[in-house]
């Protein structure tokens, strides 16, 4: 019964090529459109950290008099790390622009310079070699050993194996190569270059706010109670080292809402967009299979009057609107998987994990789901309607093109009115949310400050 009833919905489609071909292309502008934007979501504010036990990392930052976030001193940190009883392991960093030498040509990429614990912190290990070791965050020799990421070993040094002991010269001093991290490690955002922040010298004044902490919550620990105990930490410390610039108190959240923080309400709030998005390609395809209902009233009634149940109808016509919405889907997943480079493009530079963004097995569950949603949306309210012919009337009136009832004319404008509303609503709100979207980018999870190096730059070519 099945198998007739999608041959028989099959041929019915193909006697209405030009609105079988509108419905397909409709559908397929809506769900592409959602599973895009699915997909960015995903990446971004769904998907765990690429880390070990995630949820147990924290970002650490400093308050202000008026309650504004800033950087975190050096001293300020040793102390937090000393007298915590919330964090297994705490670490601080800076960040900034770099210049890898020493391969073909020079790389520009993006580094960091960590303290002790950093990595463990991460709970990353190195594909080859080592991290830092203490004598070296302490030793006074000033970036004597450097770690790389796998994506700067490959394109500045070709995945050379001896790349270990290799020399580059990192802020006109020459480093040796001690560990490559693991492929898809780039924290913080971006970086592919790491050295030992203390022989550096740099942030020794209380007041020196260079540097940017997280921190891995002991077993047990909750968000809130790390937020207590930081914030009675620094506030004590306030007391002692009474300065202006001094912190005056400390606050704690998850990394990962650090690092979401300034994108979320945005993503949220344009996803829903292209909700009001498919709302409008259902009412539009639903208007369409309207028509197409009034102009087959006489087939349907004749099938009814030869013993057809009305169930079985709004049943046939239900398949025919899910065969609209699979092929629409289909197509719209492929324009999804052809658009991912166009989106990455297209995204502001602030958004974090934008390289994470990919048509993954979730986002094409997702994509099924919208497809089956959006065939049932807009193929309901048709076939319900075709379920309700008087057979009478229509074989009276005798005509195959007949003219729509009273009824099926206001369910069509209402249909129009709802299509239009929903296309206001959407374009009002469009420029405010690409506006806050784009606006991200200045308060994003990256910073280029002094605390890398007074040029601004930690590593130059050999």
């Amino acid at each position: 019964m099945l198998i007739q009833n999608l041959h028989h919905s099959v041929r019915s489609l193909r006697r209405a090529p030009s609105l079988t071909a509108i419905s397909v292309l409709t559908v397929a502008l809506g769900v592409g459109a959602g599973t895009a934007l699915f997909s960015v979501v995903k990446a971004v504010l769904l998907n765990p950290l690429p880390y070990p036990d995630p949820s147990r990392l924290a970002w650490v930052v400093g308050r202000n008099d008026s309650g504004g976030e800033t950087q975190v001193s050096l001293p300020d940190f040793d102390d937090w790390h000393k007298q915590n009883h919330s964090f297994a392991q705490m670490a601080a960093y800076g960040e900034g622009p770099v210049v890898a030498g020493g391969g073909d040509a020079a790389e520009r990429s993006y580094g960091a310079m960590v303290t002790e614990d950093f990595f463990a912190a991460m709970r990353v290990h190195p594909a080859r070699g080592r991290v830092f070791s203490p004598e070296e965050q302490q030793s006074g020799r000033a970036l004597e050993t450097v770690v790389i990421g796998y994506g700067l070993w490959q394109r500045a040094y070709g995945g050379d194996r001896a790349i270990l002991g290799r020399h580059i010269t990192v802020m006109g001093m020459r480093s040796t190569v001690i560990g490559v991290m693991p492929p898809g490690f780039a924290f913080p955002p971006g970086s592919e270059l790491w050295v030992a922040a203390r022989p550096l010298g740099e942030g020794e004044s209380r007041t020196a706010h260079n540097f940017r902490v997280v921190g891995r919550l002991r077993p047990g620990v909750t968000m809130e109670a790390a937020n207590r105990d930081v914030s009675i930490m620094e506030r004590r410390i306030k007391q002692q080292y009474p300065d202006a610039f001094q912190s005056a108190d400390a606050s704690v959240v998850s990394l990962a809402s650090h690092l979401t923080g300034s994108v979320r309400t945005p993503l949220v709030v344009l996803f829903a967009a292209v909700g009001l998005l498919l709302l409008i390609v259902c009412v539009n395809v639903s208007n369409l299979l309207l028509v197409r209902v009034t102009a087959r009233s006489r087939e349907l009634a004749v099938r009814t009057a030869l013993g057809a149940q009305r169930h079985h109808l709004f049943r046939h016509l239900l398949v025919e609107s899910l065969i609209l919405a699979g092929a629409g889907g289909a197509l719209g997943l492929l324009v999804a998987f052809w658009s991912m480079d166009l989106v990455r493009v297209l995204l502001p530079a602030g958004v974090p994990r934008a390289a994470e963004i990919r048509i993954d097995g979730g986002v094409i569950v997702f994509a099924l789901a919208l497809t089956a949603m959006v065939g049932i949306l807009f193929g309901t309210l048709p076939s319900w309607r075709a379920s309700l012919l008087n057979i009478h009337d229509v074989l009276k009136a005798g005509a195959r093109g007949q003219t729509a009832t009273r009824r099926t004319q206001r369910t069509q404008a209402a249909l129009v009115v709802s299509e239009v509303a929903l296309s206001v609503v959407l374009l009002a709100g469009r420029r405010a949310v690409v506006a806050k979207l784009f606006a991200a980018e200045g308060g994003g999870p990256r910073f280029q400050d002094h605390a890398c190096s007074g040029s601004g730059s930690l590593a130059s070519g050999e």
